[in-house]
């Protein structure tokens, strides 16, 4: 992510790993910030809605 490319950067603004390719400060431009991935799916499923279970009538509860 460029969260993490930058922490690498701050850490060695030398910039031996070439993660700011225009001398901006910003590493890793291109990159999606905090962690999902470019193309939107962050494989994080906490948004999804999950349907409520339905209700099975199973009889009185007595035996056969």
């Amino acid at each position: 992510t460029q969260q993490e490319a930058q922490a690498t950067y701050d850490a060695d603004p030398s910039d031996p790993n070439q993660l700011d390719g225009d001398d901006d400060g910003i590493a890793c431009e291109e990159l999606p910030p905090g962690g999902a991935p470019a193309n939107g799916d962050d494989d994080d499923d906490d948004d999804e809605e999950v349907p409520a279970p339905s209700r099975i009538d199973t009889g009185g509860g007595g035996t056969a």
